[in-house]
């Protein structure tokens, strides 16, 4: 149990200068959840010698098994005030003169695993800080050079704990100098990584050891240090030294000449670098002299103001390196030290974090209340992920609150889509009440009264409000908060179907749920019967149909084969517009289709450019950045698909003159736009890149003629028929591949990347390694001969490779040519789907006058 009550957490949450939200960020197997037990022996969430073994920020049985977690979970740590190193006023401002309080750290533990990267962008947007953690031998790999981009979208700024520094001392046995060679060019790799900071004209957002920012250890064996640690003693015994002076020693090229006690900025005969001499020495003669079973550690450890119980003195070799360790140099105080001292607090962070985050106006009182971080203000939380209460088929809405406070009150939940400004987007929002409050204090949730401003909180009872995410205000008049951005995509899909056919609807109830526990996963229905459940992987969907079947669903299902999702697009724009006539003949649309462009199709998907924006603000990004015509921009009717996980990079722009009854149909023409770009007419996936221009409308001047059935499967046949004029393709997923290995197999890595479609980009030599850095297409990764096993033949096994998804790209075969390689996949497509296995009949799209 804890070392405090609930109360005691909810009191702290009030004193927002001593609040830290920090997420964990590291690839899989470098340490976060090592680290979140260092902090949880801190707290009382478990005993010390249960440090790196009880990982209990692992909920789930699968995440203990592979010692590796799938979601993103918040833990509150109520920490004392005396691990801060603030100074002056600052430290002032923050504690009070006597330092005498408390600090309140809610830290999130994410995966490390590329396919479940949504987990950490929301993880992310709740947070004002990172811990970065990196295995020294491991190095900075793709996965954190991803998250780092990441966290720098989201305004976060970031620590590191370089960490697995026991491997390097006791199995390669390295010299203080090699050590300090490997970790040097970790933080050098990172501040590479952060590199983008200076662009968004972000201050002190590098990683530099002299400052206290930068920590290293072991968390495994629960021990850790930074360099002011070591600069305060031996700041002590120098004449004339100072602790910020020392500190600056203790880092780089900076050398010691005990004989002399003399430093220099060379190594010369005689001296040794301070880092080494100092601190590595003593920690790897500590490790040594306990694993050669010296009765001299003891000496040494009673000398280091070590001491141990006399049950600890009879442990032995990396057991008891273990207690000596953690005694001399406790992993979790260096941590919180770091943190409480280079992590922002919520006032501090909010001030970068809001304009970036929030779609309304900045100078409106409710932007200025979040900017200030304003408890009295509207309240202003954010839902980023759901949680299962426990309760068959209930969650808790996860989130950050940016002002105001959180209670068992009525509010205004919105989804991603609602606009204030559009009425046509009301459906989307609703009032609810929320049920209960509550703390992630350990693995137990814990009911408060309120949550004020700056913290990270559950909601109960609002789950039944919203899908996967929302903004929850107590201002009707607010704007919503901007949707995550993900760097994957959910290209991997698979068929299921129950096995016995009266349990189909506690199937599709529990796809229902699937959808709200899982921040990204897309689950529909096909005219086949198939329930199609779309993911960001093979991993990932391994994860969600087990979850299905034995949580949400809670019965048998067959599954199909894995397959890639494709998108739709133009390559020109047709000769003349398409026309459709409506079911009365009454109404006519001339519609044209041409490429949207890359660039612009990117500016929608990451939200760049979206239909909640001002409208002037919008049109000064594409008149300025893509070459829009003014025009153009102030008559955008609309994007679609709207679903969040697709992207809606699609749009509608009205370019006729002098139409009577216009804006009458506007909502029925992009419904239309809604249903054909969420399935489009090639093979019914979803279009990617197209820019619809209306060029002309004919419509019945009595109103009951021109209503939504009329228009709307009008607007859906028209584009369907504008994009086959204008040489419809598919484009298809394509993977970001690193692959690592030994020089000696490089050719047979090109030789793998070639044979799979894929396009090698360029090759360096890393750390020894020789990395290849090449291009696949995903659905060369799927099959009876996957890109995996073809690398590993032409490896001998030796090539170790790493997936991200990165962009879509064009196939250039025509699906409309027999024979063709695009044909293959459009009949495959259609056939998988129900649909006839034949060409699209232009004739069922295009009328004539």
């Amino acid at each position: 149990m804890p070392k405090y009550h609930q109360d005691d957490a909810r009191r702290q949450m009030d004193q927002i200068e001593t609040v830290r939200n920090v997420c964990m960020l590291g690839s899989m197997g470098h340490g976060k959840s090592c680290i979140m037990d260092n902090m949880g022996a801190l707290t009382g969430y478990l005993a010390e010698n249960k440090i790196g073994d009880q990982l209990f920020t692992l909920y789930r049985a699968d995440e203990k098994e592979k010692k590796s977690n799938y979601k993103c979970n918040p833990c509150h740590f109520l920490l004392d005030a005396k691990y801060s190193e603030l100074k002056g006023e600052v430290g002032k401002q923050e504690l009070g003169e006597e330092k005498d309080g408390k600090f309140m750290f809610c830290m999130l533990d994410t995966p490390g695993h590329i396919e479940y990267s949504p987990e950490v962008a929301a993880g992310l947007r709740m947070s004002d800080a990172t811990l970065c953690t990196v295995g020294v031998q491991d190095g900075v790999g793709v996965m954190m050079e991803y998250m780092v981009t990441d966290s720098l979208k989201e305004r976060c700024k970031p620590t590191l704990f370089v960490n697995k520094m026991d491997i390097s001392i006791m199995v390669l046995e390295k010299t203080g100098e090699e050590l300090y060679q490997d970790l040097s060019k970790v933080v050098e790799n990172m501040n590479v990584a952060l590199a983008g900071a200076e662009k968004l004209n972000l201050k002190g957002f590098n990683l530099v050891p002299e400052l206290g920012n930068v920590v290293f250890g072991s968390a495994y064996y629960g021990w850790a240090f930074s360099l002011r640690q070591f600069a305060k003693m031996y700041a002590a015994k120098m004449p004339g030294m100072t602790e910020e002076k020392m500190m600056k020693r203790l880092w780089g090229d900076q050398f010691y000449n005990p004989a002399k006690k003399t430093w220099t900025t060379v190594e010369v005969e005689g001296s040794k670098r301070g880092f080494v001499q100092f601190i590595l020495d003593p920690i790897i003669n500590m490790h040594k002299k306990i694993m050669a079973e010296d009765a001299s550690w003891e000496a040494m450890a009673t000398k280091l103001g070590v001491t141990l119980k006399a049950e600890d003195k009879k442990l032995k070799g990396k057991a008891l390196v273990k207690r000596v360790m953690q005694s001399w140099l406790p992993a979790g105080d260096a941590i919180a030290t770091m943190i409480a001292t280079h992590a922002p607090n919520p006032k501090v962070a909010q001030k970068l974090k809001i304009e970036h985050i929030y779609k309304g106006d900045m100078e409106s009182d409710t932007a200025k209340a979040m900017v200030a971080c304003d408890p009295n203000g509207p309240l202003m939380m954010h839902v980023v992920k759901m949680t299962p209460t426990g309760s068959a088929g209930r969650f808790y809405a996860v989130g950050r609150i940016f002002s105001g406070v959180a209670s068992t009150d009525k509010y205004h939940i919105r989804g991603p889509d609602y606009d204030p400004e559009d009425p046509e987007t009301s459906a989307y929002a609703q009032e609810g009440r929320a049920q209960n409050v509550m703390l992630n204090l350990g693995k137990e949730m814990q009911p408060v009264m309120n949550c004020p401003a700056g913290n990270i909180v559950s909601l109960g009872g609002v789950d039944q409000f919203m899908s996967k995410s929302a903004t929850i205000s107590s201002d009707k008049k607010s704007y919503n908060f901007t949707s995550l951005s993900f760097n994957v995509s959910c290209v991997y899909r698979i068929a299921i179907r129950p096995a016995d056919s009266k349990q189909l609807p506690k199937l599709v109830e529990g796809l229902k749920r699937l959808q709200k526990a899982d921040i990204i996963v897309n689950c529909v229905s096909e005219p086949t019967g198939d329930h199609i459940v779309s993911g960001c992987g093979e991993e990932h969907l391994k994860l969600v149909l087990k979850d299905l079947k034995e949580e949400h669903a809670g019965v048998d299902f067959t599954r199909g084969v894995p397959t890639v999702s494709y998108k739709e697009t133009v390559t020109t724009e047709c000769a003349k517009p398409a026309l459709s006539k409506s079911p009365n003949k009454h109404n006519r649309l001339y519609v044209i289709a041409c490429p949207l462009g890359e660039e612009v199709s990117q500016a929608i998907e990451t939200y760049k450019v979206n239909m909640q924006q001002d409208v002037k603000k919008r049109a000064r990004v594409l008149i300025d950045e893509y070459g829009w015509e003014k025009t153009d921009c102030m008559k955008i009717w609309g994007f679609g698909p709207n679903d969040i996980d697709v992207g809606g990079a699609n749009v509608l722009v009205d370019q006729t003159k002098g139409i009577q009854y216009l804006n009458e149909i506007k909502e029925s023409v992009n419904s239309g736009l809604q249903w054909a770009a969420r399935q489009g007419p090639l093979a019914e996936e979803n279009m990617r890149g197209v820019r619809f221009n209306l060029m002309d409308v004919k419509l019945h001047a009595d109103s009951i003629h021109r209503g939504m059935g009329q228009l709307q499967p009008t607007a859906r046949r028209v584009f369907f028929g504008a994009v086959l004029t204008s040489d419809a393709r598919f484009m298809e997923p394509i993977f970001k591949v690193v692959i690592a290995c030994p020089e000696d197999v490089e050719q047979g890595v090109n030789q793998a990347i070639m044979a799979k479609r894929g396009e090698p980009q360029y090759t360096e030599v890393k750390d020894g390694k020789t990395i290849v850095v090449a291009f696949l297409p995903i659905a060369e990764t799927l099959g009876d001969d996957p890109f995996t096993k073809v690398l590993q033949t032409k490896t001998s096994g030796k090539a170790l490779a790493t997936f991200a998804f990165d962009h879509w790209q064009l196939i250039q075969t025509d699906p409309l040519e027999k024979g063709s390689k695009a044909e293959s996949i459009m009949l495959d497509i259609r056939e998988r789907k129900g649909l006839k296995v034949e060409h699209p009949d232009i004739s069922e799209y295009i009328d004539r006058l």
